[in-house]
């Protein structure tokens, strides 16, 4: 998905020589968990034997052409902020806790809702870079400019998604948003792959591109109406209304009154 549908077409379907291939590489390249979406999630031995053809060849490869072929493949893992001690990581948590924001201890440090809104801000998305620099200049000084030719990409790229999300979490879509979004969607992913063209494109980038537009076009409403929290607001606001009525014993009356 590093390049648009219209361009990659549509992925192969999967056999049990690409599963088994996929399972061999992630062997092969020290089963580290956190990179499984590199292997297509193939990180499991199949749990039953079955003959791949029916041949009695040998078919196992060996771990030199299975190291030659990673060699050669064009994967390339970045290091990032791999650890939740080190100084950029850090630096980066000050500033989001500086604007109400704190990563969930669950799914890998991901955000709510309400803190993407935060984090999306014009101004947030400038300390969230700020503080890159600082602890670029403090622990790396030799590499700060380099840093900062990195944090501009970000503040391009974040600033391009927020666009795409002050849209899209609407309630109600026009068609003049709709087109919108798509032409906003389209410049966002553009600029992801000119400005990063080594990184993996991740299934919600996916859907956004191929799939959100489409969507909006059907139904007109933002996807801020269809997660969960809109649910649990509504469930928030009948428990205060059933406290309220906690004095009628009747539980029929009681949900009547509720209701009205």
């Amino acid at each position: 998905m590093a390049t648009p549908l219209i361009e990659r077409g549509h992925a192969p379907p999967r056999t049990l020589d690409g599963i088994e291939e996929q399972y061999l590489f992630y062997l092969v390249s020290g089963s580290v968990r956190k990179q499984a979406q590199h292997f297509y999630n193939c990180i499991f031995e199949p749990i039953f034997n079955i003959p791949l053809e029916q041949q009695s060849a040998e078919r196992t490869k060996s771990v030199e052409q299975l190291e030659a072929k990673i060699a050669a493949s064009t994967r390339a893992v970045k290091k990032g902020f791999l650890f939740n001690e080190g100084p950029f990581v850090k630096e980066l948590d000050k500033a989001l806790q500086g604007f109400g924001v704190h990563r969930q201890q669950y799914f890998g440090g991901a955000f709510v809702g309400n803190h993407v809104h935060a984090a999306l801000k014009v101004s947030n998305i400038n300390k969230l870079l700020t503080s890159i620099l600082c602890a670029a200049r403090a622990n790396l000084p030799h590499k700060a400019e380099m840093v900062e030719n990195e944090t501009v990409k970000f503040l391009n790229v974040f600033t391009l998604f927020a666009k795409c999300h002050a849209i899209y979490d609407n309630n109600f879509i026009d068609e003049t948003n709709v087109e919108k979004l798509g032409q906003c969607i389209k410049e966002f992913l553009s600029y992801f792959r000119t400005a990063f063209p080594g990184a993996t494109i991740p299934i919600k980038m996916h859907m956004l591109e191929d799939h959100a537009t489409e969507w909006v076009r059907l139904t007109h409403v933002g996807f801020g109406l269809l997660g969960e929290q809109g649910a649990e607001s509504i469930h928030a606001k009948f428990n205060s209304l059933g406290r309220a009525y906690t004095a009628i014993p009747d539980r029929v009356e009681r949900l009547k009154c509720i209701m009205n």
